[in-house]
């Protein structure tokens, strides 16, 4: 309903511009005897009084544009104050997420294989800490285009890969390429 009202609201303001402009052109030029685009054939064609009569159209013409121009500023303004996302509707969406039982997908074990394309601009240029770039380096090394677990992981250092995996937010919907192997 609000959306018709808009539209309906831009059409008078379409044609209101364009009865506006043409009552400007058919006004007498205020110099006289000007070369104005239809001001000095006005006065035969309307009759002498018609500047003043123009004048006053003119002049409602522009009130109707600004009323117009505001009221479509308003009432356009109610449609966009609900698509600006703020973080509580974001929060709010992920509780609304939560509620209908869809998990969020993360990590729940350690890749054993992914691609050093992957691992580079999902994971390892994320990380800002050097002792955990050292460590990563420690447990996962590059063969052809893939980066491999070099050992098995003992719990501590599964549970450290797996928290630095969730904390630059990688999980298995932005891991399509991970193969796991065993």
């Amino acid at each position: 309903m609000g959306a018709v009202i808009l539209n309906v609201l831009i059409v008078f303001l379409i044609l209101n511009c364009v009865l506006m402009v043409l009552s400007i052109l058919l006004q007498e030029d205020k110099s006289g005897g000007g070369i104005g685009m239809i001001g000095g054939s006005s006065q035969s064609f309307f009759g002498a009084s018609s500047s003043t009569i123009l004048s006053k159209i003119t002049t409602i013409m522009l009130t109707v544009f600004l009323v117009l121009s505001v009221t479509i500023a308003i009432v356009s303004s109610s449609f966009t104050r609900q698509s600006v996302i703020s973080v509580e509707d974001i929060e709010k969406t992920e509780l609304e997420i939560a509620d209908e039982g869809i998990e969020k997908k993360v990590i729940a074990e350690v890749p054993a294989k992914v691609l050093v394309e992957d691992f580079d601009t999902q994971f390892f240029n994320l990380i800002r800490n050097n002792k955990d770039k050292e460590f990563v380096e420690t447990i996962y090394e590059t063969e052809d285009q893939y980066y491999v677990l070099k050992k098995k992981l003992n719990k501590s250092e599964e549970e450290r890969i797996l928290g630095l995996l969730r904390s630059v937010g990688f999980t298995l919907e932005s891991e399509t390429t991970v193969i796991k192997t065993e």
